[in-house]
């Protein structure tokens, strides 16, 4: 992790951190708010800018007029978003990433997770909550090194896959899954939140502490698609499915950080998509899930 101390302007903390061929400064006029965004995304995080790429200016406002300017814009975010500087740090600072990608016309930028198995870079798409960074983990066990369980970057010109080291947040119903005892003694109790439906949650699980640099996935071409769906009360278990990649298109151009909408949106996820292999999974045990998609991607 680099080590660079924050600017201080105007009553501002200002860093900067590296994204997609271009930086971001994000400034923040609390400090609580700024020492998040630094420890979420401190692999990220350069002294200064390099003066050779674009530069995209976020400011997170904590104080009076509470939210999110990026590039001199403010942006919209949810109601709720504003009730804690926690939440405003979470969802601010993801924003502001996710403004900084949608700028680079060479990259797709998706939310999702993304592992690297046997040479093979694979995408996991799922709503939030859903257990993607819980399967990743599981994956990590069995071999599998790691992209990211966030933002999931993918070159346009040969699909590369490229790598996004943020924190993991593991949810307490997550962690009685995962068996790496390194990653649960990384869940302290003094650092636990607390969600709004009682469960804890740890935002600052560094996946590098637990596993060791070798974890970073090298960049590698995409090679398949998994779209992950909730379990039901009748399915306890993982359960895989080949799919169409256009299947896999449709519900991943809803996590493409895109302006396009409708049949544009989907002829660019319909590309990206042609020729993978794609599965669906309903979300079982997450150690059977990887033991399901290590085989499948083996071959």
């Amino acid at each position: 992790m680099i080590a660079a101390h924050p600017v201080r302007n105007r009553g501002r903390t200002v860093t900067y951190y590296a994204t997609l061929e271009r930086e971001l400064e994000i400034s923040c006029d609390r400090a609580e708010v700024q020492q998040y965004v630094a420890r979420a995304y401190g692999r990220m995080r350069i002294p200064n800018p390099s003066g050779t790429v674009p530069l995209d200016r976020a400011r997170i406002v904590a104080l009076g007029a509470r939210g999110l300017q990026f590039n001199g814009n403010p942006l919209q975010l949810d109601d709720d978003v504003s009730r804690s500087d926690e939440r405003l740090a979470f969802y601010g600072s993801a924003r502001a990433f996710r403004e900084s990608f949608r700028a680079n016309e060479d990259w797709r930028a998706f939310f999702g997770a993304a592992v690297n198995i046997g040479g093979k870079a694979v995408l996991i798409a799922g709503a939030s909550g859903v257990g993607k960074t819980t399967l990743a983990l599981a994956l990590l066990d069995r071999g599998a090194r790691l992209y990211g369980d966030e933002h999931v970057l993918v070159r346009r010109k040969d699909k590369m896959v490229a790598a996004f080291p943020r924190t993991m947040m593991i949810r307490e119903p997550g962690l009685a899954q995962i068996e790496n005892p390194r990653i649960a003694a990384l869940c302290r109790d003094d650092e636990a939140g607390r969600s709004s439906q009682g469960w804890r949650y740890w935002n600052f699980v560094d996946p590098l502490e637990a596993y060791g640099d070798d974890v970073v996935a090298p960049p590698a071409t995409l090679s398949g698609i998994v779209v992950l769906d909730p379990a039901s009360e009748r399915v306890d278990a993982a359960a895989l499915a080949k799919i169409h990649p256009a299947a896999a298109a449709g519900d991943l151009s809803k996590r493409l950080h895109r302006d396009e909408a409708g049949l544009a949106r989907l002829a660019d996820i319909l590309e990206l998509c042609a020729g993978l292999r794609a599965y669906r999974m309903v979300a079982g045990h997450a150690s059977r899930g990887a033991e399901l998609l290590m085989r499948a991607f083996a071959a």
